[in-house]
């Protein structure tokens, strides 16, 4: 008899507000799977569980109950190996059987000498767990639109930009890949397709060609800007993206350009029985997005002046103004800088500082090393800060001034057409005179 694995557990999705985990989970939940989406700040969402890569702590509550898993790997962490090993030790240990593992098109597994963390990820979960799908898509079409450099260039500039030449690459569609990735984690044991899987679109396009089906839709020219690798990496940087990140997505278009993505599949089609959406359908449903600045949400640099403005609102006072940068409810994580972590209304918690830093004399957050990063609708902005606190002077006398130093990490979500704090990370480096005012 068949033993689905659908009904023996719960299906756990890391990455859950990604690109292709928020899909999943969505999928998941709306064909009546039992589901939950791993991710650091939860909410009151209860189909989100809260799971930190970082935090050990919180693996075995996101994985108790779990049976199949969803793995988007933590590759931007210099240990994402360790990690992986670490957590997934808990899941199986928690009763996981089967892993469904998103991975990249443009990485051989054949190849032992590579050690890519997606390839040595790869070849650790299989050697662990019973069942192991492993899917590795092409480029995404989803690219196009969004916060990527590629989506801001051809908005902004009506140019798509890349280092590929007239290479050619199956674009594919995240939804196809999310339902793929929904059919395994719910397919049969005796039907499960373990092993290696290349996922791509039903054709082939050159970033030029992509360049003129997004021009035939929205009704303007978009040219196509053909760099070399130098030159595209230094694109990415002037787009926000840090030094080493962007040389290493340069890269992956010198892989383009030699050919590797010029290539069809069929697997999309024989798992969900039907073909893999075409370029032209995701472009033409896409057209708001690809020709109008603010349908794709805020970018990086906004979601940097967030984090500024809340420091600005902070020190002046300006409570209401505060109170609007922050989603309904806000997760709080004050453990590392003389506090708890909590989940409270942003009223809550503006009212909070307010009852502080109001019986002070004055107040001064300085922020440097402000770090950003931006997938999608999600952002997380980190800042150094050095804080100045000084209290009001007594009769004859002068204010006690407190010095501390430490940093600030909050995620961004895109609500109402603009960045929201939805979780905050608070630690503290070091510390000057009194600490009271800070306590709680």
């Amino acid at each position: 008899m068949s033993n689905p694995v659908a009904n023996s557990g719960t299906v756990l999705v890391t990455g859950a507000t990604g690109t292709t985990g928020s899909r999943v989970l969505r999928l998941l939940l709306d064909a009546g799977v039992a589901a939950r989406g791993a991710t650091r700040s939860p909410g009151s969402n209860p189909d989100l569980v809260k799971f930190d890569w970082s935090d050990p702590t919180t693996y075995a509550a996101a994985s108790k109950g779990c049976s199949a898993l969803y793995l988007v790997a933590p590759v931007a962490e210099p240990a994402a190996l360790d990690l992986v090993k670490a957590f997934t030790s808990v899941a199986k240990a928690n009763g996981v059987k089967r892993v469904v593992v998103l991975s990249s098109s443009s990485l051989p597994t054949d190849d032992e000498s590579i050690r890519h963390p997606l390839i040595e990820i790869a070849r650790y979960v299989r050697s662990e767990f019973e069942q192991v799908a492993i899917l590795r898509p092409s480029w995404f079409m989803s690219n196009m639109i969004g916060s990527t450099p590629l989506a801001r260039a051809i908005r902004d500039r009506a140019v798509v930009v890349s280092a590929t030449g007239e290479a050619k690459v199956a674009f594919i569609d995240p939804n196809d890949i999310a339902e793929v990735a929904v059919k395994m984690l719910q397919e049969d044991t005796e039907a499960f397709p373990a092993g290696d899987h290349v996922l791509t679109g039903p054709s082939t396009h050159s970033f030029r060609e992509m360049a003129s089906l997004i021009s035939r839709e929205v009704g303007h020219q978009v040219s196509h800007l053909a760099l070399d690798i130098d030159e595209f990496a230094s694109f990415l940087v002037e787009s926000g993206v840090p030094a080493i990140p962007a040389r290493e997505l340069a890269a992956l278009d010198r892989v383009v350009a030699a050919g590797a993505e010029d290539r069809v599949t069929g697997t999309v089609e024989r798992i969900l029985g039907r073909p893999a959406h075409r370029l032209e359908q995701y472009i033409r449903s896409h057209t708001d997005e690809l020709q109008d600045p603010g349908g794709a949400g805020p970018d990086r640099e906004a979601a940097r002046d967030a984090l500024s403005t809340m420091a600005w609102f902070i020190d002046r006072g300006q409570w209401q103004d505060l109170e609007a940068l922050f989603t309904p409810e806000v997760s709080l994580d004050y453990s590392r800088a003389r506090g708890t972590s909590s989940i409270i209304s942003r009223t809550e918690l503006v009212q909070n500082w307010r009852e502080r830093l109001d019986p002070l004399e004055a107040s001064q957050h300085v922020l440097g090393g402000i770090r950003a990063s931006v997938i999608g609708d999600v952002a997380q902005v980190s800042a150094n800060v050095l804080a100045y606190l000084l209290a009001r002077p007594t009769e004859g006398g002068t204010g006690e001034l407190t010095k501390n130093g430490g940093q600030w990490e909050v995620e961004l979500v895109v609500r109402e057409g603009g960045w929201k704090i939805q979780s905050m990370t608070a630690s503290l480096s070091w510390a000057e005179g009194r600490q009271d005012v800070l306590e709680g």
